[in-house]
């Protein structure tokens, strides 16, 4: 699939997605498309967002999730106000530091020409400019904006997901039945993994997880990775090496690697060549 497709969020009428996994340990994963390919709402329009989990989540993780995520979102909508609101600041205190500066050199003589004036009007002007700046981020616009955002992120529905709650079971089974693999049957274990129907998953939604699990990991881990499961795939043996590696990356369940994030990424490129072209929303 080329890139630019597989970076193209899906919108189901206008709709972005919220993807939940849960951890093998029973705490939750969420992957969602904003400040990636997508900007995160700021409140210039309404961006309808739908969630799809496997394993029902539990009611704290996705009260957690959206405080988390509206969190963000506030960010990114005081950084807009505040750069709409530079100019008009910087006007202001520009003006200020003018009207300083002549005064002062009209009205009050002192030894030092300029210097005294240049330090007073600047002075007063940068604090003038950073007073400005702390009331840009409780201005009506920044309000209101979030009051907008955050009836988005409230109003999102999770509904079950055929597709991930079977990527989550063969990721629960790397995790829980790696440990006990020997590694001379690894192979015909993953393969015996892969299910032959293809995978109900929409392809922009299963490339927003790999996409998301592979930052997690980092470039050099997730590329030996892939170059060993690809090898697997065509078929081809591994040598007893990357067996023994390989082994060693899906049991690591923490520590540099994050937690289960090795295995999940294994689980997802077992389901590379798997998945439909189609599958209707709910």
């Amino acid at each position: 699939m080329p890139e630019s497709d597989q970076n193209r969020i899906p919108q189901e009428g206008g709709r972005y997605p919220i993807l939940h996994l849960k951890n093998p340990d029973g705490t939750s994963r969420f992957f969602h498309p904003f400040g990636e390919s997508v900007p995160y709402p700021t409140g210039d329009d309404t961006i309808p967002v739908f969630g799809l989990f496997g394993k029902e989540p539990r009611v704290e993780a996705i009260r957690w999730f959206r405080d988390s995520l509206f969190g963000e979102i506030e960010k990114k909508i005081d950084q807009l106000v505040l750069e709409r609101s530079f100019i008009p600041r910087f006007l202001v205190a520009s003006g200020i530091f003018l009207a300083g500066f002549l005064s002062l050199s009209l009205f009050i003589r002192d030894p030092l020409p300029l210097l005294d004036e240049i330090l007073i009007s600047g002075g007063v002007s940068i604090v003038v400019f950073f007073t400005l700046k702390r009331r840009s981020g409780v201005t009506k616009e920044g309000v209101d904006r979030k009051l907008i955002c955050k009836e988005i992120i409230d109003s999102v529905h999770f509904t079950r997901d055929e597709g991930i709650e079977i990527i989550e079971t063969v990721w629960h089974r790397i995790v829980h039945e790696a440990p006990a693999i020997d590694h001379d049957e690894l192979e015909a274990w993953l393969l015996d993994l892969v299910p032959v129907a293809p995978l109900p998953v929409e392809p922009e939604m299963y490339h927003l997880m790999v996409r998301r699990t592979k930052n997690q990991i980092g470039s050099r881990l997730s590329r030996d990775l892939e170059v060993t499961i690809f090898q697997l795939l065509r078929g081809e043996l591994l040598e007893a090496r990357s067996r023994v590696k390989l082994l060693r990356l899906l049991t690591s369940s923490g520590g540099s690697y994050g937690d289960y994030t090795m295995a999940l990424y294994t689980a997802l490129l077992l389901f590379r060549s798997n998945i439909s072209e189609k599958k209707e929303l709910e």
